[in-house]
Order: structure tokens, then sequence, then C-alpha cells
């Protein structure tokens, strides 16, 4: 179960550097990942609790996909199972996501 949600997971956030990667210049394709995944790993609950955070930006964080697949990681290592919310909410921003990287593929190569 642990394999296919990292597997899963990493499914989601190489979508998003697949996505970051379609700028066209690499200065701005970095600026952006960087941001991306500071934004993500921070608000998402990665480095620090959420707790810690003001109410608002708990109920933001709580949404982010970070923090959904650190959420199932820590049920899994806990020994509970996954959320079926949290498999909804990730597969919507893979589906999301990649449909960015379509429609960005499709208007470069047009």
């Amino acid at each position: 179960m642990t394999s296919i949600w990292l597997l899963a997971g990493s499914i989601l956030f190489l979508t998003i550097g697949i996505l970051i990667a379609q700028s066209r210049k690499v200065e701005t394709a970095s600026v952006t990942a960087n941001i991306v995944v500071l934004g993500l790993a921070i608000l998402g609950g990665l480095w620090m609790p959420l707790q810690t955070f003001p109410n608002w930006v708990q109920m933001i964080g709580e949404w982010l996909p970070s923090y959904l697949f650190a959420w199932g990681a820590w049920n899994i290592s806990s020994g509970e199972g996954i959320e079926i919310s949290n498999i909804i909410i990730l597969v919507c921003y893979f589906l999301v996501l990649f449909k960015g990287v379509i429609i960005l593929q499709y208007r470069q190569r047009r």
C-alpha cells in the first residue's frame, strides 16, 4: 500500500514539475519551481505543523496537495487507511494539472 501511495503522489508532483517546465525561459521555470515547492512545503505543513499558522492559513493548507499526500503517508505509517476524500482530491489536482500540461503543449506546438 505504501509503494502505491508513493507512486501516485510522485506522479502528481511530477505533473506539477512538467507544468512549470513549460515556461519559455529557464530562469522563469527555476524561480517558479522554487516558489511552488517552498510554498507547498511550508503551507502544506511539511516543515512545521499547520497549527502554528493562523486559522485562514490552516484552512488553505489542508487543501494543498502536499498536505493531503503527507496526511495519507502519516495515516499509512500509523497503521490507518487512506481516506477516500484525500484520494479524490489528489486525483482532481492531477487531472487539472495534466489538462494544463496538455493545453500548454498544444499551444506551444501551434
